[in-house]
């Protein structure tokens, strides 16, 4: 990745990164079946589905269903129209609607999974490309790149010869 995206952004080539289609796009839409299912058992199973444990499984399994199909047909929305690619070039990084040119980059942070959620086995790190106007960011998950860590480093690197390249530029 770092050789290969640092000669074609030098040969000013333009780095478009798809939403990668692996697990981690289709868990949310598997979670929701698994959840719908939860709820079709406690519906189905004979007893009053509005009593003791099935109802409180009941209530969880439709939070469930209700949290993970939000996220799926977001993601299922950005592959679908596009939204969700990121694209790099000489003059800075865009995902979907939001670009940030390089020179109002203040930032480039890896933010690790939380210890709570990494012993659940949940991974939920990113990279927060921060700008100046402290509003304004771009988070880019594993849903993009697999090596969060290598493609920190590279992104940093890239808006540090960017900058340079930009005061040479002015002089």
């Amino acid at each position: 990745m770092n050789h290969d995206w640092s000669r074609r952004l030098d040969s000013g080539e333009t780095i478009e990164v798809p939403v990668r289609r692996g697990p981690r796009v289709f868990y949310p839409g598997g979670l929701v079946l698994f959840a719908a299912g939860g709820i079709y058992l406690a519906i189905s199973s004979g007893h009053d589905p509005l009593t003791g444990f099935a109802r409180v499984a009941l209530m969880l399994c439709a939070g469930a269903v209700g949290s993970f199909a939000a996220r799926a047909l977001g993601l299922y929305y950005g592959i679908v129209t596009g939204r969700s690619k990121l694209t790099i070039t000489q003059q800075g990084i865009t995902r979907g609607d939001h670009h940030l040119a390089w020179t109002n980059i203040q930032d480039i942070t890896l933010r690790p999974t939380p210890p709570v959620l990494r012993s659940l086995g949940i991974r939920t790190a990113f990279v927060r490309i921060q700008a100046y106007q402290r509003l304004r960011h771009i988070d880019i998950t594993r849903e993009h790149v697999k090596d969060l860590e290598v493609f920190t480093v590279w992104l940093q690197r890239t808006r540090s010869l960017a900058e340079e390249s930009d005061s040479h530029s002015d002089r």
